[in-house]
């Protein structure tokens, strides 16, 4: 879980109070801006289309106001009166390359001029460079996705039917690779179990078939 930089909020207009005890002129106070207590989105990395982003942010506020969330996504809006959105990021168009580092932006506005703000920290956002089917073991019938990341990495996450690629996948920080003769090496999790997908490339550079291996066991082909 990633966890937001939150910038102190300011003030608005002056709302004013009943007056005190004994009698004598209302007593008008600054409005207390809102405060961001903590902001977070679900995941580091995901695929583009495909994995959702959970993003959440507690905020209090001391007179009571309703809050507004603002968040921003590169250049769309949500606004929202919930803590909680969920967004995918889409694939840029035309071929254009992933950005390597999207972030959220936030406001927490209290309608009364009083806002705070505060930057989810960035996401990795990776590209599916092929598929495979599991053929043999628990698996049977999932799909394995190897990932490609704009700064080269290698990751693997894998899709059981009628389950979503972010609760099947590949831990954030299990980074994958390619070994001398074209052999793919790929670790993967099951909760906190440890599974190994092990691949061999053909000549031209694509993975044609590999095992499963540790908590679970299998062999994978390329997806018609």
């Amino acid at each position: 879980m990633l966890v937001a930089s939150v910038v102190a909020g300011c003030g608005g207009s002056s709302p004013t109070l009943p007056s005190p005890p004994g009698g004598g002129p209302p007593i008008a106070t600054a409005n207390r801006p809102p405060i961001i207590v903590s902001a977070t989105v679900s995941l580091s990395w995901g695929m583009a289309d495909v994995q959702p982003f959970e993003y959440h942010v507690d905020a209090t506020d001391a007179d009571g106001d309703r809050l507004t969330y603002n968040w921003q996504f590169g250049s769309g809006l949500v606004v929202s009166d919930t803590a909680v959105v969920t967004v995918k990021y889409p694939s840029p168009a035309n071929g254009a390359p992933l950005p390597s580092s999207p972030q959220a932006l936030l406001n927490v506005v209290d309608g009364k001029g009083g806002i705070a703000a505060a930057t989810v920290p960035a996401v990795m956002l990776a590209t599916g460079a092929g598929e495979w089917t599991i053929d043999s073991g628990p698996l049977t019938g999932g799909v394995l996705t190897l990932l490609q990341f704009p700064d080269g990495g290698l990751r693997g996450a894998y899709q059981l039917p009628g389950d979503s690629v972010e609760t099947l996948g590949a831990s954030a920080a299990d980074e994958g690779s390619v070994a001398a003769g074209g052999v793919v090496r790929l670790p993967l999790r099951r909760g906190s179990a440890s599974i190994l997908a092990l691949g061999q490339m053909d000549q031209s550079g694509r993975l044609i078939s590999g095992t499963l291996t540790g908590a679970v066991s299998g062999v994978f082909t390329m997806k018609k």
